[in-house]
């Protein structure tokens, strides 16, 4: 549990505000965790209709992120695109054409103490997943780990940098409005 943190702003009574971040944020990792625990980030189609749903959304308001990191930085739309986008659109497709094999046990040898036995790696997603992303390549950065941890089976929160406002409002308004907390 969090202890709450006065903060006395300048011409007003002191007041409580992390609190109610901190208390905001265990309600969101708990109804992650419950969501994960439901089992909906199981099957492997469930997995690929999630990245390809990230895709689209990407593509669909490509526009709104080419224009929040001009804000932020004064990008091209080509450079945006180029260094920004376009290897989070090829790690989506990557992904969903090999999230079969990935997910697949693997067979390992046994050694010899434990001969009539067999061994296998089976691959099981953890559970809820927290990615901080950086400043300078705000998108990029930020949803690769995203991707994979989502192809894994795994509940993401995502945590834009605080130094691309406008980035970060751009990013959170797409996700927070079309998948699930």
């Amino acid at each position: 549990m969090f202890e709450p943190l006065v903060v006395q702003t300048d011409k007003s009574e002191p007041c409580v505000i992390l609190f109610a971040i901190f208390t905001t944020m265990n309600q969101l990792i708990e109804s992650q965790r419950n969501y994960f625990r439901e089992g909906h980030t199981r099957s492997l189609k469930t997995r690929k209709n999630t990245l390809r749903k990230l895709h689209n959304l990407l593509l669909e308001n490509e526009a709104l992120l080419v224009e929040a990191i001009h804000k932020d930085f004064k990008k091209s739309r080509l450079v945006t695109v180029e260094n920004e986008l376009s290897l989070p659109y090829g790690e989506i497709n990557v992904t969903i054409r090999k999230l079969g094999k990935w997910s697949r046990s693997k067979r390992n040898k046994t050694n010899l103490s434990n001969f009539p036995a067999s061994s296998r790696t089976i691959p099981i997603p953890f559970g809820v997943t927290l990615v901080i992303g950086p400043w300078n390549y705000p998108y990029m950065l930020s949803l690769i780990p995203a991707i994979s941890s989502l192809a894994a089976g795994n509940t993401v929160v995502l945590k834009p940098s605080e130094v691309t406002a406008h980035s970060s409002a751009a990013m959170a308004s797409i996700i927070n409005s079309n998948f699930p907390r």
